[in-house]
This record gives structure tokens, C-alpha cells and sequence, in this order.
């Protein structure tokens, strides 16, 4: 299903879509040449469990299985290429860790390494929120990368706390990391 598409002059043809099993190996290189911004200094994709392999076998479960995780895929639809994706898994009343009123999580944003500053994040972003309007979202970002904190909330996200004690990393490399609860929430409609 295409949720929006947009054509100009400045941007090559691009749709934003679900997101589909087949995605899965473009999804996967794109987050391991990405994911390594998330965190200034610290260099997520060198970790041995993150083997394009071993990634693709955990987003299988984690882009599409319940708890109701959606995803969404900005595509240059003259290519098929993936520019970014994002990954939304809504509260679900049957998980253990549930809370009366908790909000989707936006677990993953991703635009593909190198192409920042060309409106796709924005583009992506404009599409996450309008499929969440009606409740909000919620998502977690490293203190320490300012760069995605200012993003967000130049997009409406306010910091509504400060989560100590996170851990990333494997073994020696294991080290501890502070991150923002950031919330938004559509503004009310005038009637």
C-alpha cells in the first residue's frame, strides 16, 4: 500500500509504502550503514552479532510480527531503492510491560547513510506522523546524539524524561549510555 508519494524537480520520484518480507535485505544494509550515527563514537556495526545475516534474521520478527509492529519504507520508486524506514510497534493490553494509556514507540528511524539534508527524514517523518495522529508517539534517542534530538524535535517531539542505565555493547566493548524519552502528540483540531 502507498501512503504518499511526491515528485519534483529537486527529488527523484519517492513513495512511501509498508513495508514488505522482500524489504528485509535492503532494510538490513541500510540500517547497518546507518545505525553506527546513532550513538557519536560508538560503532554499533562492527559488533559480531551484526552480520548482515544474523540481522536480517532478527528484523524478520521485529519489522512485522506482533506486538503490532508496522513499518514503513521510503522508496525511489524509479529504482527500488530504500532511502529510510521506520518501525512503530503499538502497546499491546497482552504484553507484560503494558500501561493503561502507553503510547506507540517509534523503535526505529532510519534514513540511509550519506543522504541527510535532502528532506527525507522529514518526507518519512511527516508520514509516521499522520498514521499516528490520532494517539501520539513516543521514542527513545541516546542523549548524546544532539544531531537526532534536534531533528526530533525541530518535528514537534518534546524530552518528557531522562532514561539512566542503558546498555550497549558486547563484552570489553560493553558501556553504559543515558537516553531521552521523547514524546508527541498531535496538536487538537479547532472545531
Amino acid at each position: 500500500m502507498i501512503i504518499a508519494q511526491e515528485s519534483s524537480p529537486e527529488q527523484p520520484n519517492l513513495r512511501i509504502r509498508n513495508a514488505t518480507h522482500e524489504d528485509i535485505p535492503q532494510i538490513a544494509r541500510l540500517l547497518l550503514a546507518s545505525v553506527d550515527t546513532s550513538l557519536p563514537g560508538f560503532k554499533f556495526s562492527s559488533l559480531p552479532r551484526n552480520e548482515v545475516s544474523a540481522v536480517e534474521a532478527r528484523l524478520r520478527p521485529r519489522l512485522f510480527d506482533p506486538p503490532a509492529a508496522q513499518t514503513l519504507c521510503l522508496e525511489d520508486f524509479g529504482s527500488g531503492e530504500i532511502l529510510g524506514y521506520s518501525i512503530v510497534k503499538s502497546p499491546s493490553p497482552d504484553h507484560p510491560e503494558y500501561k493503561e494509556g502507553e503510547r506507540p514507540e517509534l523503535d526505529m528511524f532510519f534514513v540511509k547513510a550519506g543522504m541527510s539534508g535532502r528532506g527525507y527524514g522529514s518526507m518519512l517523518m511527516q508520514a509516521v506522523k499522520e498514521r499516528w495522529r490520532e494517539c501520539g508517539l513516543c521514542l527513545r534517542v541516546f542523549t548524546r546524539n544532539v544531531r537526532a534530538v534536534k531533528f526530533y524535535q525541530g518535528r514537534g517531539f518534546t524530552i518528557a524524561s531522562e532514561e539512566e542505565d542503558h546498555w550497549v555493547g558486547e563484552g570489553d566493548a560493553k558501556q553504559r549510555e543515558s537516553m531521552y524519552l521523547m514524546q508527541w502528540s498531535a496538536a487538537p483540531q479547532s472545531g
